[in-house]
């Protein structure tokens, strides 16, 4: 298994990009604005890094960290499995009222340990399900056309992503270092 993983400058270096450039239409984020991190466990060492630059640059964060569905444990699949409709329909409004009424910013780190980890699921469950995220959604939607929110998604290599695009785990991340400018001194810049 190869082991690959980007340096910590870079993993900086890509956290400073997110946070301070990504963000705020170019701006960055402000001290005291809330930001809300979502990550898998496999993206640990870029979510540690873009918690740090958030602290750094005086935000506060709400955490979405959520474990990795593997072999043993496919939290995902299991929920599809064991779900009612009802449990599918369920929509936790006052928390995800609060929670958009909260964050200033969302962070989406991509990546997953198993790509392959809803196979064989009802994929009209997957769909019920994301519908009824979706009026979190568009709370959040709302808020960005009236200047008061902004999101990015980065892409974090995992194994298992690497396999999707044929590439090593080495060369998949390198495709996201030449992207993001992460090789330069200022990528910002």
């Amino acid at each position: 298994m190869n082991t690959y993983r980007p340096t910590q400058e870079i993993l900086e270096k890509y956290a400073n990009v997110l946070v301070n450039f990504a963000l705020g239409e170019g701006k960055g984020i402000s001290p005291g604005e809330v930001v809300f991190i979502k990550a898998a466990e496999c993206t640990r060492p870029l979510y540690f890094a873009v918690c740090q630059a958030v602290t750094r640059a005086g935000g506060h964060i709400i955490h979405g960290y959520e474990p990795d569905d593997d072999e043993e444990f496919n939290f995902s699949k299991g929920f599809y499995s064991a779900a009612s409709d009802e449990q599918i329909d369920f929509y936790p409004e006052q928390y995800f009222s609060g929670l958009a009424a909260t964050i200033d910013h969302r962070i989406g780190i991509l990546g997953e340990a198993d790509k392959h980890a809803l196979d064989g699921v009802d994929p009209q469950k997957i769909m019920a399900s994301g519908m009824v995220v979706k009026r979190y959604r568009d709370l959040l939607t709302a808020k960005e056309q009236k200047g008061d929110f902004t999101w990015v998604l980065a892409l974090y290599g995992t194994e298992d992503g690497a396999r999707e695009a044929e590439m090593t785990l080495e060369e998949y991340w390198g495709q996201i270092i030449d992207a993001c400018y992460l090789d330069e001194d200022d990528p910002i810049a």
